[in-house]
């Protein structure tokens, strides 16, 4: 299965005198904007047992790092863990969790602290977590699954779960560098038989945009097959209320989610198969364009800032633009794959060597590489 998966502050300010002002008249000198920062990518890449977080230049020199250990799976079935996104972006900063519940902010000059603590006491406990676009608040969802029977089943015949053990969750909500309130538990229901039982599809937390915190409706917790999206594995995005309460689907109603951007620009497909058209809509459901994959098998397709392309495994699907190809086919190598968007006109792809590069809309071939390993989170 291929898996999918950036800022100097420059101010200028020129002064110059002026001609004097004339008697009675106030005079003024216009303030010039400050230049936009360049973005800087975030990256998580595997050392042995390690992950090591990395904020770094477009040239790939590194400007902070973090070393953390991976969260917990829990073992929810037989089948392979599908897992939250252990780092989210926000405010000039990535956010990182630790096994702890512990939720750090790592910025660019290396600064590295504890924001927020959403306690994780079982190693059957998952953790999704988002966090404001203005790094002010942060959202979480504790998922706790049954303990898993001693000894552990020896075929599927066998119990899964301790008996009599329930799941359940926990949505909490806390302020960077405050408190954290529980704002809903629920129960999920009765761990099940032989076998592995009843797995909930329960709610998680997916992400935070200009609407407010979002949860995956319908999460799928554990899967045997690719899926059409890893970071939105589930059947709706809806928006969360700062009291835990469910609001409107963002996308519209039909909109299987696979991509967001901050402004609810929905990345979708329709239907209950296989996607085989990709819409792109707006957060309140209006069609925006539409793409037929003429019967093609894509997964984790990446939709561009400027909400215009879809960026999926080695293809690049651009509105009203026939499709194009962003592999190289240089023997002994693999076509490169996409792995999401630094700017509207500058892609991130993997390498066959896991190494990241960026690659310009219109010199897809020729990608710069940035030397770093690892999985492309976003930019900053």
């Amino acid at each position: 299965m291929r898996l999918l998966i950036a800022l100097g502050l420059m101010l200028v300010v020129a002064c110059s005198p002026g001609p004097a002002a004339s008697p009675g008249r106030a005079s003024s000198t216009a303030q010039p904007s400050p230049t936009p920062p360049p973005p800087r990518i975030v990256i998580l890449g595997a050392v042995n047992d390690q992950l090591t977080l990395t904020i770094a230049d477009l040239a790939g020199t590194v400007l902070a790092r973090a070393t953390l250990a991976p969260m917990p799976r829990p073992l929810v079935t037989n089948a392979g863990d599908v897992m939250p996104a252990p780092v989210r972006l926000a405010a000039g900063a990535a956010y990182y969790a630790v096994p702890t519940g512990q939720v750090h902010r790592l910025d660019p000059t290396g600064a590295d602290a504890v924001v927020a603590t959403f306690p994780l006491t079982s190693v059957q406990q998952e953790l999704s977590f988002a966090v404001s676009p203005d790094g002010k608040q942060l959202m979480a969802m504790v998922l706790t699954a049954p303990p898993v029977h001693d000894p552990p089943p020896a075929d599927i015949s066998q119990p899964f779960f301790r008996p009599g053990t329930r799941w359940s969750q926990e949505l909490e909500l806390a302020t960077a560098g405050g408190p954290t309130q529980s704002l809903a538990k629920t129960d999920l229901g009765p761990a099940g038989g032989p076998g592995r039982g009843p797995v909930p599809a329960p709610a998680t937390i997916a992400g935070w945009d200009d609407g407010g915190p979002l949860a995956l409706l319908d999460t799928m917790l554990a899967t045997q097959q690719a899926l059409a999206s890893t970071r939105l594995p589930g059947s709706a995005l809806v928006h969360l209320g700062r009291d835990g309460a469910r609001r409107e689907q963002v996308g519209g109603a039909g909109c299987h989610p696979l991509d967001e951007l901050r402004d609810g620009t929905m990345l979708c497909y329709t239907g209950s198969g296989w996607p085989s058209t990709y819409e792109v809509r707006s957060a309140a459901g209006q069609l925006l364009w539409r793409q037929d994959l003429a019967g093609g098998f894509y997964y984790d397709p990446w939709l561009s800032p400027d909400g215009r392309r879809v960026a999926a495994e080695n293809t690049l699907f651009t509105q009203d633009v026939r499709p194009a190809s962003i592999a190289r086919q240089s023997t002994p190598q693999l076509p490169v794959q996409a792995a999401g968007w630094v700017t509207a006109d500058t892609l991130a792809v993997s390498a066959a060597d896991g190494t990241v590069q960026l690659a310009d809309v219109n010199d897809l071939e020729h990608p710069r590489d940035t030397g770093l390993k690892g999985r492309f989170i976003g930019t900053l």
